[in-house]
């Protein structure tokens, strides 16, 4: 199974989204399991509902609503926190949306 590290383990209740740089998780399946780990400690399991692939620039607001982090769900507030974790980042970078609901159970 795929571990998927956050590195600010917070997440809100049933329904979230993580934007990650590049196309890392572009694979992703729709019900596919993965577990969440904080920043290496396996968490908790998570079913993957959507993945999307687009440009930063692309990202609308709908697109990170569910943010798992409230301090990214505005374009402004994601664009600081990427720039954070990859200081070249830009807004023409591809990113990978991925909304999964936490709390799967593995079978």
């Amino acid at each position: 199974m795929r571990q998927m590290d956050f590195l600010s383990y917070t997440q809100r209740p049933y329904t979230n989204v993580t934007v990650r740089r590049g196309y890392k998780w572009a694979d992703l399946k729709i019900g596919e399991v993965i577990t969440l780990t904080d920043n290496g400690k396996p968490v908790g399991c998570a079913m993957i509902r959507m993945v999307q692939v687009k440009e930063f620039r692309d990202i609308k607001p709908e697109d990170i609503k569910r943010e798992h982090d409230l301090s990214c769900t505005t374009k402004t507030g994601l664009r600081r926190a990427m720039k954070k974790a990859y200081p070249d980042f830009s807004d023409s970078d591809v990113v990978t949306i991925v909304t999964y609901i936490i709390g799967a159970r593995t079978k």
